[in-house]
This record gives C-alpha cells, sequence and structure tokens, in this order.
C-alpha cells in the first residue's frame, strides 16, 4: 500500500509541477467562507500528514503491547 500511495503522490506532484501559471487565489464560496486553491493544496498536504500521524499513533500502541510486561516509559511523553 505504501508504494501504491508513494505512486500516487508523485503523480499529483508531477501534475502540479506542469501547471503553467496556477492561480492559489482562486476561490469558490463554501458554506464557511472562501476556499481557495492554496487552501486546498495545504489541506492535501495535511491531510496526508494525519494520515501519517494515525500510522504513527497505531505503530506506538502496537510498541507498547508488544513490549509488555515492560514499559515504554523511559522512551519519552507520547
Amino acid at each position: 500500500m505504501l508504494a501504491k500511495f508513494l505512486a500516487a503522490r508523485q503523480e499529483s506532484l508531477a501534475w502540479l509541477n506542469n501547471l503553467e501559471s496556477p492561480d492559489w487565489d482562486a476561490a469558490i464560496a463554501m458554506p464557511w467562507g472562501s476556499l481557495t486553491a492554496g487552501d486546498m493544496l495545504a489541506s492535501w498536504a495535511a491531510h496526508d500528514l494525519l494520515h501519517v500521524r494515525q500510522l504513527v499513533e497505531l505503530r506506538y500502541a502496537w510498541t507498547q503491547q508488544a513490549a509488555a510486561p515492560h514499559s515504554v516509559e523511559y522512551a519519552g511523553d507520547w
């Protein structure tokens, strides 16, 4: 799945790189206010990071469980 994710992101980045003069301030009206193309791009990157955070949290929980009866407390605050 990681390979598929990375391939999809590479395709998207290539598409973005080929845009000649994107208007990142172009906006549409949404129920909560204006949404610009730049907002969408920033949100896209942030959304990916939210998924990365989810994966890290799952891995941390797995490590805690797999280490039992030992503690991971010494690693620092989570």
